[in-house]
């Protein structure tokens, strides 16, 4: 990124940035100005910096108290169809939906097994149903 070739505060010519990290990063946060002004965040800027440090702060430290204080709900438990075969014909839960993804897996005219997802207990994809 191309820097300032005179000070904004003065006006005078600015020599140019040597060439290390330190410098380029100090330029880029403060801006460039004359040995004369100096590097300094000066007026209403340096309260402006420190107030949105500030508050950046405090919303960080609020926000891990709050998570600290109110953990998450816990999730609710997942259906499958392993656990309906274990339940039991006289312990049908009321609404299930088996979320099993699983592949079809028929052999095709290649040769080659079948690479469509299945959901469920359907067995195979569309093509190869035989029903």
């Amino acid at each position: 990124m191309p820097h300032a070739n005179f000070c904004p505060a003065c006006g005078e010519a600015i020599p140019p940035v040597p060439d290390t990290w330190q410098s380029h990063g100090r330029a880029a946060l403060l801006g460039r100005r004359c040995p004369a002004c100096g590097y300094r965040l000066d007026g209403p800027q340096w309260k402006t910096f420190g107030l949105g440090l500030i508050l950046g702060l405090a919303a960080g430290v609020g926000n891990t108290v709050w998570q600290a204080v109110h953990p998450p709900p816990p999730l609710p438990p997942l259906t499958t169809s392993q656990a309906l075969m274990t339940a039991g014909p006289t312990e049908m839960p009321a609404a299930t939906i088996s979320r099993e993804r699983h592949r079809c897996g028929a052999k095709t005219k290649k040769g080659t097994p079948c690479q469509r997802w299945v959901n469920g207990t359907t067995g195979y994809c569309w093509q190869h149903r035989t029903d």
